[in-house]
């Protein structure tokens, strides 16, 4: 595998989960107000600095709920299981994507 395939920008990740979670409440409350145009706007402009294959899969795994989760203690908080520490360990030098094992989800592992 090429270096660049395990360049997920988790940060990125995150922030566009956080967007769309807003859209979707905006989307409930306020829907066509300003704030809400403003973040869709916001929305495109982060998925536009993603990788295409990585946004396809983030868009698969969003469609069934978290799509970057958070691990602590060894635990990724999608899908409440274990990761091994091998795999941490990969995860944390940038070997390997990051994503948990058991669900796929991108992880991003709390230090």
């Amino acid at each position: 595998m090429d270096e660049d395939e395990h360049n997920v920008d988790i940060d990125k990740l995150s922030r566009l989960q956080e967007l769309e979670i807003r859209i979707s409440e905006l989307d409930i409350v306020h829907q066509g107000s300003a704030d809400a145009d403003a973040v869709h706007t916001q929305r495109e402009a982060l998925r536009a600095q993603i990788d295409p294959l990585v946004l396809s899969r983030f868009d698969r795994l969003r469609a069934a709920g978290l799509a970057v989760a958070h691990v602590r203690g060894g635990m990724c908080l999608s899908c409440n299981l274990s990761i091994p520490q091998g795999d941490l360990n990969r995860i944390n030098s940038g070997k390997v994507e990051p994503s948990c094992p058991n669900c796929g989800s991108f992880v991003h592992v709390d230090v």
